[in-house]
């Protein structure tokens, strides 16, 4: 993750900037582009099971109920 948005639901699961996202519901995610496109498969307010490395090289997983994409 390049960086996580302050307030996010993938902030108060626990990831941080430097941690990297390895599978969304169980799908094994190995680029960005996987990452996005598995979780703009889903709507706010859908609740997604996330894996990733954290940077200490720890593996984790959080249930994540989606939110709005905040705007640019």
């Amino acid at each position: 993750m390049a960086g996580v948005v302050d307030g996010s639901p993938a902030l108060a699961a626990g990831l941080v900037a430097g941690d990297t996202v390895t599978a969304v519901d169980g799908t094994r995610i190995t680029t960005a582009e996987q990452l996005h496109t598995a979780i703009s498969s889903h709507a706010a307010g859908d609740k997604i099971t996330v894996t990733w490395t954290d940077t200490t090289g720890g593996s984790r997983s959080a249930s994540i109920t989606l939110a709005e994409a905040p705007v640019s």
